[in-house]
């Protein structure tokens, strides 16, 4: 472990992380990390008293490439907000600034894109200009005049500069990027990085080729007077300027909170990426009265939508034994809240993954919780690393605790696992027991994880087979049990008397072979009597078995303790066949994903297995259906993209007849 540096050392190494990272964002339109980690960086920088202005200016610089040019109006930043209490918190501070003046606010799409200033002058446009640095941007007329949304004519004759968005399609980003990808090209990492490096192009022909998009949303100068913001919008529509028709009139932070989240659920429904919503005050003159900060408008700011990725310091790394003996290194780190949890440790999976990310104790790492919302640390910031910090390393912590191990590779992946190799391990074992007990095996209710430990202790359990041979003396000799969970201890082994063949197998924790690799071997070969024969070629004629797997499997039954597990369990269970009470989903193919408020993820692919269907754990074109809970995550948006049917928990109870 290394030192912790003080608030000062800290507060200078991320303003230099943010001085270059501002450069590679601003300048370099190639960013090496998201905007939330950006902004997660500047709100550690602020709390430890650094005055982001002093930082980074205004934003950043201008390229070479193009034609420098001062703008007339000074370009903002907009101030962020995350979460309801900072809305409310921002709502209260500009009432009071206001006067506690009744407010109205409009709330309008964030896009993600690219800023631009565009000046007409006798109805013709004549210049188009990136913010820059906010003072100066570089000149892009000729690029932005190839964007078909962008009138060249418009019937005002005055002066006008107006601000806009541009921005290019999620499947022009895409198909963009294959395109790239056969020609042996570096893929853009995101929208707007397409739009920025489009719009910087020397050569016009390419603009229009990438059919760029831009949307108009805010005036810096006309020759006219305007009460509200809403009028400026039907203003600049009515000329023939392209504003975003979904932008809403709002009073009170309820009422705005609604508007956010509904935008977060449809937002995959636009074809441009949205990452949150502005908030501007309707009343142009009370915008006028409040003004600017040193570097935002008093008047509006931005509701980003929720972090997906925060910064925080890696602690320590511990180790966990899997019932396969296999290591993983959990990392635990300062509490971050990311999207509403708290998170304090998230898996590193492997030592090759530990070596991806080049980890060293307290590092700054970048965790993200998305997809399928397991937190896990995406990147290391190195430029905000200790000297001297230590290196992580799975077998050299194993090896200091006096541990035998070895390692595996993946003949595939090439990743490396490694596993206890030893003939007995109690963390092992009780990861093992604390498996088969579970709800997905045998559901044995009652045995929580202190009570295993001191079942093993007693010398009650060495192996799961053990389970079945407990009685009443041997939980009345734990500390603390009294009858009534004695009680209830052996009422659970009892009924756990019953199995499925599939879920015997599953128990025996055999790696690679989970739940669904269980229950297909089951479903191809009943007979008990045959599993522990079964050979390579027979496995790999299962559907979803491949090498690896029918590896690990004939590699646990050469191993006569094994086999001999296997029988025993045999004679303490009565097999039974599954259960199927309909046919309602026969033949299809369904994948369970997210939250669900009354069924947990097993009970319900255990409703689908009783009605005929079968279980994937990946969404493809032979999927029938997603039942999709709460944070559904990349599941839900591949199904979009296969346009495969889409449930929801009260679809999937309707199909059921409930």
């Amino acid at each position: 472990m290394t030192r912790d540096i003080g608030a000062q050392e800290r507060k200078s190494a991320i303003e230099q992380s943010i001085r270059y990272h501002s450069w590679r964002y601003h300048t370099l339109d190639d960013p090496e990390i998201s905007d939330q980690t950006y902004d997660a960086l500047v709100k550690e920088y602020q709390s430890l008293g650094g005055v982001i202005f002093d930082v980074v200016g205004v934003g950043g610089m201008v390229v070479d490439s193009l034609k420098k040019y001062t703008h007339l109006e000074k370009q903002w930043s907009f101030d962020n907000i995350y979460n309801t209490k900072e809305l409310k918190s921002w709502i209260e501070k500009t009432e009071k600034l206001a006067k506690e003046r009744e407010l109205v606010y409009v709330c309008e799409h964030k896009i993600d894109g690219l800023k631009i200033v565009m000046e007409y002058e006798k109805g013709l446009l004549i210049r188009a200009v990136t913010r820059g640095d906010g003072a100066v941007g570089e000149d892009v007329t000729h690029n932005v005049s190839q964007i078909r949304d962008i009138p060249k004519n418009i019937p005002y004759q005055g002066k006008l500069r107006v601000v806009g968005e541009a921005w290019i399609g999620k499947q022009d980003l895409l198909d963009i990027n294959a395109k790239r990808r056969n020609q042996g090209e570096q893929e853009y990492a995101n929208s707007r990085n397409l739009a920025a490096g489009t719009l910087r192009q020397l050569d016009s022909v390419v603009v229009r080729e990438r059919n760029l998009h831009a949307f108009v949303y805010d005036i810096n100068f006309v020759e006219m007077d305007f009460i509200t913001h809403t009028e400026e919008l039907v203003w600049m529509q009515s000329i023939g300027l392209p504003v975003n028709p979904y932008y809403r009139e709002e009073s009170f932070a309820d009422s705005i909170e609604s508007y956010y989240r509904d935008l977060i659920e449809k937002r995959n429904q636009y074809t441009y990426d949205i990452d949150g919503v502005v908030l501007k005050l309707n009343n142009k003159k009370i915008c006028t009265e409040l003004g600017y900060t040193a570097r935002a408008p008093r008047f509006a700011i931005a509701y980003k939508f929720p972090a997906e990725q925060a910064t925080s310091i890696l602690r320590d790394v511990t180790i966990q034994v899997g019932r396969t003996g296999i290591l993983t290194p959990v990392a635990h780190i300062d509490p971050v809240t990311i999207m509403g949890a708290t998170i304090r440790r998230t898996t590193l999976h492997n030592q090759s993954e530990i070596d991806r990310l080049d980890l060293h104790y307290g590092d700054t790492v970048v965790v993200e919780r998305a997809g399928d919302v397991i937190p896990k640390i995406v990147r290391v910031l190195p430029e905000l690393r200790q000297k001297n910090a230590k290196r992580c390393s799975l077998p050299e912590y194993m090896r200091s605790q006096g541990k035998n191990i070895r390692s595996e590779i993946d003949q595939n992946s090439g990743l490396v696992s490694w596993y206890i190799d030893e003939p007995f391990d109690t963390e092992q074992l009780v990861r093992s027991v604390m498996y088969a007990v579970s709800r997905e095996v045998f559901d044995i209710r009652g045995l929580g994880e202190e009570t295993v430990k001191k079942l093993i202790d007693q010398g009650n359990i060495s192996d799961i087979a053990d389970l079945f041979e407990l009685n009443e003396v041997d939980f009345a000799e734990i500390e603390g049990f009294k009858q009534k969970s004695i009680d209830n201890a052996m009422s659970a082994i009892h009924a756990a008397r019953t199995q499925t063949l599939d879920r015997i197998i599953a128990a025996l924790g055999i790696h690679h072979i989970g739940a669904e690799a269980s229950r297909k071997i089951a479903d191809t070969y009943p007979d008990p009597k045959k599993i522990p024969e079964l050979s390579t070629g027979e496995l790999l004629s299962i559907e979803g078995v491949g090498e690896g797997m029918a590896e690990s499997y004939r590699e646990y039954f050469s191993d006569q303790e094994h086999s001999h597990l296997f029988e025993r369990l045999l004679s303490h269970i009565t097999i039974v066949k599954k259960s199927v009470v309909g046919q309602k989903f026969l033949g299809n193919t369904y994948v369970v994903t997210g939250t669900l408020q009354s069924l947990s993820r097993v009970q319900a692919e255990e409703l689908v297995r009783a009605q005929g269907g079968t279980i994937a754990s990946s969404v493809s074109k032979k999927t029938t259906a997603l039942i999709a809970g709460e944070n559904a995550g990349s599941k839900l948006e591949k199904a979009r993209e296969l346009g495969v049917e889409i449930w929801d928990e009260s679809r999937f109870l309707s199909e059921l007849g409930r």
